[in-house]
């Protein structure tokens, strides 16, 4: 299918997109019977921004998704990687009004376009830009991650006591896994930086041999590590 970003048209918007963080849903508004695509880019990045950080092209983020579309199919009802950490969905307008669009994680931006896909053909069109309301949403998280010393219980004839085994157990919220991106966050472990793989995530719970706490941090200015 052949994508093209094309300037915006007033019969054809989609604008005012906001986040439902406890639904965990995208809502925006748009011309009557309208399909969007949302873009999912990481913190700090919206879809008008510079393409050359994000995917090593020129041009806009949206106009580099829009080329590399082309070579793809796009998975329908799910979020599809485009590039690292950039991520798009089609939504039907059957498919928004059941309460718009579910969120693909957070420490993110969020971007809303209008579309039409006819055939082997799909028109995305450049948004309005508007003082009030906006077609690009950011969304922060907050990442709680548990580390704590794995201990062995000991017991004798009348007692029991706690050793510790050398390693410290680490549990990572669910909430990462949506939209996670390999080599944004970082644990310190005896002095030495690793990163957290999507693997360790998927995971869940990880053991880490060392005597002392890893600490963590992260490349998103999105998320806030608690």
């Amino acid at each position: 299918m052949l994508y093209t970003y094309a300037p915006g048209r007033p019969d054809r918007f989609a604008t005012n997109l906001l986040a439902d963080r406890q639904r965990n849903r995208l809502t925006w508004d748009s011309s009557g019977g309208q399909e969007v695509l949302i873009l999912q880019t990481p913190f700090g990045y919206n879809g008008g921004s510079s393409a050359r950080a994000l995917c090593g092209e020129d041009g806009s983020i949206i106009e580099c998704v829009c080329r590399r579309l082309g070579s793809m199919t796009p998975e329908a009802q799910a979020y599809t990687e485009v590039f690292p950490g950039v991520w798009v969905r089609f939504v039907t307008p059957a498919e928004r009004s059941w309460r718009g669009c579910p969120m693909h994680g957070g420490a993110c931006v969020y971007s809303v376009y209008a579309c039409d896909r006819d055939g082997e053909r799909c028109v995305v069109y450049a948004p309005k830009r508007q003082t009030m309301i906006s077609p690009f949403c950011n969304v922060p998280m907050e990442i709680h991650i548990e580390a704590e010393a794995d201990t062995v219980t000991r017991r004798g004839l009348f007692s029991k006591t706690e050793r510790p085994t050398g390693f410290y157990k680490i549990r990572f919220p669910d909430n990462l896994l949506d939209g996670f991106t390999e080599r944004t966050l970082w644990m310190r472990v005896n002095g030495v930086e690793l990163p957290v793989t999507r693997t360790m995530v998927e995971t869940g719970t990880v053991y880490v041999k060392t005597d002392s706490r890893p600490t963590f941090r992260s490349d998103n200015k999105g998320h806030s590590i608690c």
